[in-house]
């Protein structure tokens, strides 16, 4: 931590470590730098040794995947324990880089994953080889027969998931479909919210005119009535006088 508060300016991927190393750091920050670094990365490489490495490439990504997998074993089965240890997430990190990284050393060149398959995974397995081989025979006839036993039952199974998804993806897609017809049509401005409030604005004094219309209407008619009113009075005032 002395690098840290020794105010010495850290530049370019210096930051990055300060952040990963720091004791404040973030458990989110530093468990996706494990993933990345302990998944990501290696599964690139295993790509290009597949596509266009050597042999030697693609055993030394076996050899990588095989220690990794035996220490997810390990880590899994631990985890209650481990987990609560200080700093335990920044030194799985650097194990992972370090099962990657190729020795310094001319006279064994490997990385630490080919040097720990090499000394400790491969004599173990070798010693119980014959054991793990009919245990996973077992397991292999069983899986088999039991899959054999319920043909039926998994096809039916397939089919309703293949149903369920594509009466899911239907539904997503009328939903979609629906939302998209509902929208207003967009003006030659690109502006679809100020056309729909200008025709609102044009319906609106639509509808004015023509209450004021009825208004006028009813106007006019009350003046007729109120005329034949008076007319009719005035008649039968002049038959009583004759």
């Amino acid at each position: 931590m002395a690098l840290f508060s020794s105010g010495v300016p850290l530049q370019g991927g210096g930051v990055g470590l300060q952040i990963l190393l720091a004791a404040s750091s973030s458990s989110i920050v530093i468990r996706a730098a494990n993933l990345v670094v302990g998944v990501g990365f290696p599964v690139f490489r295993s790509f290009k040794a597949i596509e266009e490495g050597s042999q030697a490439d693609r055993n030394r990504c076996l050899a990588y995947w095989s220690v990794y997998g035996c220490f997810r074993v390990v880590e899994t089965i631990t985890d209650k324990i481990i987990s609560w240890l200080p700093f335990y997430q920044h030194v799985k990190l650097l194990f992972l880089l370090w099962l990657q990284l190729p020795s310094t050393s001319s006279s064994r060149p490997a990385t630490g994953a080919g040097r720990l398959y090499a000394s400790h995974l491969r004599p173990l397995l070798l010693r119980y080889r014959r054991h793990i081989d009919t245990w996973l025979m077992r397991i292999d006839r069983c899986m088999a027969s039991w899959f054999h036993a319920h043909q039926e039952e998994l096809a039916a199974a397939a089919r309703m998931a293949q149903s369920a998804t594509r009466a899911a993806l239907a539904a997503v897609d009328s939903a979609v479909t629906s939302a998209a017809a509902a929208l207003p049509p967009p003006a030659a401005d690109g502006h679809p919210a100020a056309t729909s409030a200008a025709d609102a604005d044009g319906r609106n004094d639509v509808t004015d005119d023509v209450i004021d219309s009825g208004a006028s209407r009813d106007a006019e008619l009350d003046d007729v009535a109120g005329g034949g009113g008076s007319g009719g009075g005035g008649g039968g005032g002049g038959g009583g006088r004759r």
